[in-house]
């Protein structure tokens, strides 16, 4: 998992977070997406597997009677890679980063490995 700094930094900043560090796996309640969960102290963020280069990320919250689900307590927000650049929408403003800041590539192919 790589998520460059001058991204990480921007997430951090835009989420008010000092901390984002990975935990784990999880599923999302509505549409069981897998989910990227990072510990953020006193918040959690995830990320949601879209493609290879298009992925969901908000604030959220673990379903206590389902261990493993959460569920969105923020709106969705994206990140994209597209034409050599990165793009982060947060509240229909889009923050733009040169080249890659972020690749997935593995992870999605150890949840493909595990769903199947």
């Amino acid at each position: 998992m790589y998520i460059r700094e001058d991204l990480l930094n921007k997430i951090k900043e835009i989420f008010n977070v000092k901390e984002f560090t990975y935990a784990r796996t999880g599923k999302y309640c509505y549409n069981n997406n897998d989910l990227f969960i990072f510990d953020c102290g006193n918040e959690t963020i995830a990320i949601e597997a879209g493609t290879a280069n298009f992925f969901s990320i908000y604030k959220v919250k673990e379903n206590a009677d389902h261990p493993g689900y959460f569920y969105a307590v923020t709106q969705s927000n994206f990140l994209l890679i597209k034409d050599n650049k990165t793009y982060l929408r947060i509240d229909k403003k889009i923050i733009t980063f040169p080249g890659k800041a972020f690749d997935f590539t593995s992870e999605l192919v150890l949840l493909a490995m595990e769903n199947s």
